[in-house]
């Protein structure tokens, strides 16, 4: 089991076998907690999830679906990024797009959890027997502030990267072919899955290696890097058939970043209580550490030294992939949980420190419930408010002036109308169609209508001077909206607030949403 506490106490007077029962118990009540939020909302309040959710909708059913094969189209490619792609749409087969969303989401649980475990297990297991409390400290910091953005690729390729840095440790006894080979299938898994992820899986395996190099002649050491670095070559080729290189020049470094990468780990993206949460979290981290109950392998250590510098170098944006440095704190916590050890001098020590990881995650949990339950009626409100949506109308997202309401309750739920295209089979203008970041593409006659760049929505305010001061034609996608869409939800907006007065039909008002039915003969207005 995942969660097999630790066999290195010293002074336990019960025999090991009689601790596996209570460890298999407790590792998977522990799991149980974890996954509960999902049971409470039908789609998780995850940021990009419900626009990630609508292109699994179409990739399963754009055959069967003559409304959605009149907007949109599948133009499979080599990306590295397509882990939910190639997973969830096989599932709708079997059960709906919301059950197959939740169930890829608890594989990037189960994933991480066991991963890490693996990875311990592969290190340690010769001297220090199976690892515990590593998987439950998984558990502790899974909600995190990445994991509640919604980069579910990028999550479920951490996971597989612990996996695979694993199986790379278990062969290290094996010829250099079988190595290579096992390597090569990783990282080959992997950058299907995230980009990310083969540079974690790289990072982990120098990193593990890098001390046998450290004694070795130079000449071999150079021989050995560069069997090390073989597999990794496969990424040269496939990158070069990637449309995502043409976003190679979308670079940006800031120092901004550098401090949310770190506020993520102890925060999870809705705040209130899981800031002191996640602190608490840390600080049980630093008690054992400096207690000694808790030890870091060499290659943790060398892993947390050269994980620094990456994050120093990397880019905010990469690739035109916004967040690129701030993933790296989350995907090192997780990857250096796999390289701890843990040494309690009794029974009662271990089952302490145990009782108190088991509590935090415990207290996540709950937290978590209660942020997912307020934002789970809206997202329920909005699919209600669809009702009233023609099947293939098109939809602009836009915001209002004065945006009001939590910015991180608002961002929540920023993606949430893209569920008109699982449920009324609509085109949605913020649908993630931008060319070598998905395989989703919008059909010719309608790309000018979508956002093909991952902007922002534009805000009533701009609509209205769209109207009554045209801009130059090609100025943005939205700026005919009256002629192009037949609906507009506007996010961030309070009851009572009307901006489109005379141009659209307030249908619906929900919490921090409005639905409007655009009125296509309306008098254009007045040049201000």
């Amino acid at each position: 089991m995942m969660v097999a506490l630790d066999a290195s106490a010293r002074s336990d007077a019960r025999p090991r076998s009689l601790d596996l029962p209570v460890a298999t118990a407790l590792g998977l009540f522990a799991l149980a907690v974890v996954l509960t939020p999902l049971f409470f909302v039908l789609v998780p309040p995850l940021t990009d999830y419900a626009n990630h959710l609508a292109r699994m909708q179409i990739i399963a059913r754009l055959s069967q679906e003559p409304l959605l094969q009149r907007f949109y189209t599948i133009d499979w490619q080599v990306i590295p990024n397509l882990a939910m792609d190639l997973v969830v749409p096989p599932l709708v087969k079997v059960v709906n797009v919301f059950a197959a969303g939740k169930l890829f989401i608890a594989a990037i649980v189960v994933s991480i959890v066991t991963g890490t475990w693996a990875l311990h297990r592969a290190l340690h297991r010769a001297e220090h027997g199976p690892g515990g409390a590593n998987a439950l400290l998984a558990m502790a910091f899974m909600y995190n502030g990445i994991f509640l953005l919604g980069f579910t690729n990028f999550l479920f390729g951490i996971g597989l990267a612990l996996w695979g840095t694993a199986i790379r440790l278990s062969l290290r006894r094996q010829s250099h072919l079988r190595r290579l080979a096992a390597s090569t299938v990783t990282v080959l898994v992997l950058f299907f899955c995230h980009l990310f992820a083969v540079g974690l899986y790289g990072m982990a395996i120098f990193c593990l290696e890098a001390p046998d190099l450290a004694r070795r002649p130079w000449r071999q050491a150079l021989r050995h890097l560069g069997l090390m670095a073989l597999p990794f070559l496969v990424v040269l080729p496939l990158l070069a058939l990637s449309p995502t290189m043409g976003l190679a020049d979308q670079v940006v470094w800031s120092w901004v970043g550098k401090g949310e990468g770190l506020r993520f780990l102890v925060t999870t993206f809705h705040e209130n209580w899981e800031v002191p949460l996640g602190l608490v979290g840390l600080a049980v981290v630093v008690a054992l550490l400096a207690t000694r109950r808790m030890h870091l392998h060499a290659a943790g250590w060398m892993l947390l030294a050269t994980g620094a510098a990456t994050y120093i170098a990397m880019p905010t944006i990469l690739f035109g992939s916004a967040y690129a440095d701030e993933r790296l704190p989350v995907a090192l916590l997780f990857l250096g949980l796999g390289f701890v050890r843990f040494e309690f001098r009794s029974r009662l020590g271990r089952l302490t420190a145990l009782g108190a990881i088991l509590a935090i995650i415990v207290a996540r949990s709950v937290v978590m419930i209660g942020d997912w339950l307020p934002l789970g009626q809206v997202y329920k409100d909005m699919r209600a408010s669809m009702a009233v949506v023609e099947p293939g109308s098109t939809i602009l997202v836009a915001e209002a002036t004065v945006p009001t309401g939590d910015v991180n309750f608002n961002a929540a739920f920023s993606h949430a109308p893209c569920l008109a295209i699982i449920d009324r089979q609509s085109l949605v203008s913020t649908a993630f169609s931008v060319a070598g970041k998905q395989v989703l593409a919008v059909k010719p006659a309608y790309t000018e209508r979508v956002d093909r760049e991952d902007g922002d929505p534009p805000s009533t305010g701009e609509m209205m001077k769209a109207v009554a001061t045209p801009f130059p034609v090609g100025t943005y996608f939205w700026q005919d909206w009256r002629r192009d869409y037949d609906y507009v939800i506007v996010l961030n907006t309070e009851a009572g607030h009307r901006e489109l007065t005379g141009l659209a039909d307030l249908v619906h008002e929900g919490k921090g949403f409005q639905l409007y039915r655009v009125l296509h003969d309306a008098p254009t207005l007045p040049a201000p």
